[in-house]
């Protein structure tokens, strides 16, 4: 194995909440969205994801609108959730490229071309993350049903403390309830809505994991059933589990600048002087001046310097005096 390089979970798709667009003055901003986008992994002439025929499937087999997707049947690929979903504190460059993560105790950090090892305490508490806005960020990887490579997955990347912790608690309780299974039961994965004082009490969504048209005592049984398959198969899943933490292990960043589009939009959140609630949604250029809070402020004292320049301009034509 080639040293120094993580070796990750095959990925076909990405499970979007959102994207980047491009205003008037050629201004890069991330949008965030009510719905799910289940896209592909390059993009059209025009810079648009493209939509991996996953999506459709979707919407009909749950009979949802395609334009509001709120709900994807999905598989869990390991039992251990912390193969399922990695969550840790990360810093980028410009380039998207991770310079630093850590686990709230130690973190791998790149320093002049070489990777040390550092305490981590947190990003809020660290002044180097201070300064390169380091921030919580996850990756879940799932199979959704009906997809036709069972060792690749749809990727969901959230900064969403909302989600980390809601998904993060579901897997590891479930997992204990179920006896150390997660594989063989019925998820889906499905948008809540939530308001809060950080968001100006605005509705926001983030991303959950429930049973799929299951019990708990449904699950658990299907659980056994599906491990008990495995084991008379001669399909050894606590080997495939140890390769897979052993490839992510042998590299210090699961990213690298090759993915900077897929990270693009989080970038571009922590850049911003005054980024907008979490989760709320942006589909224009026109709704991003409608957020609470100072952004709304300034929004509206451009538009009224506009206005004014409008006014002083049909004055002046005009030949009237202009008054202060």
């Amino acid at each position: 194995m080639i040293s120094n390089l993580a070796i990750t979970t095959p990925i076909v798709g990405t499970i979007r909440l959102g994207d980047v667009a491009v205003n008037q003055k050629g201004k890069r901003y991330p949008v965030r969205a009510n719905h799910f986008k289940i896209t592909a992994l390059f993009k059209d002439n025009e810079g648009h994801w493209v939509e991996h025929p996953m999506h459709k499937h979707v919407a009909e087999t749950t009979e949802q609108n395609p334009e509001l997707i709120t709900e994807i049947p999905v598989h869990l690929m390991f039992n251990d959730p912390e193969l399922n979903m990695r969550a840790r504190y990360e810093a980028f460059n410009n380039d998207g490229r991770t310079i630093c993560a850590g686990d709230g105790k130690c973190a791998r950090r790149l320093d002049d071309g070489k990777v040390v090892s550092v305490d981590c305490p947190g990003s809020e508490h660290c002044q180097f993350g201070r300064q390169v806005k380091c921030d919580l960020f996850a990756r879940i990887n799932v199979t959704i049903d009906g997809q036709d490579d069972e060792f690749s997955s749809f990727i969901l990347r959230t900064e969403s403390i909302n989600a980390v912790r809601t998904l993060y608690a579901k897997m590891t309780r479930m997992h204990a309830l179920f006896g150390n299974r997660l594989l063989g039961v019925p998820f889906m994965l499905k948008l809540r809505q939530k308001a809060s004082s950080l968001s100006c009490w605005t509705k926001f969504w983030y991303a959950d994991l429930v049973l799929n048209k299951v019990s708990k005592f449904d699950a658990i049984k299907l659980a056994k059933d599906y491990e008990t398959l495995m084991e008379e198969s001669g399909l050894d899943q606590q080997a495939m589990e140890q390769a897979a933490l052993s490839g992510l292990q042998n590299g210090a960043f699961e990213e690298g600048t090759e993915d900077f589009e897929d990270v693009e939009a989080f970038l571009l959140a922590r850049g911003d002087e005054e980024p907008p609630p979490e989760g709320t949604v942006q589909t224009s250029e026109e709704q991003v001046t409608k957020a609470p809070g100072l952004a709304s402020l300034r929004a509206f004292l451009e538009t009224a310097d506009q206005a004014g320049a409008l006014t002083l301009k049909l004055t002046q034509e005009a030949g009237e005096p202009v008054t202060a």
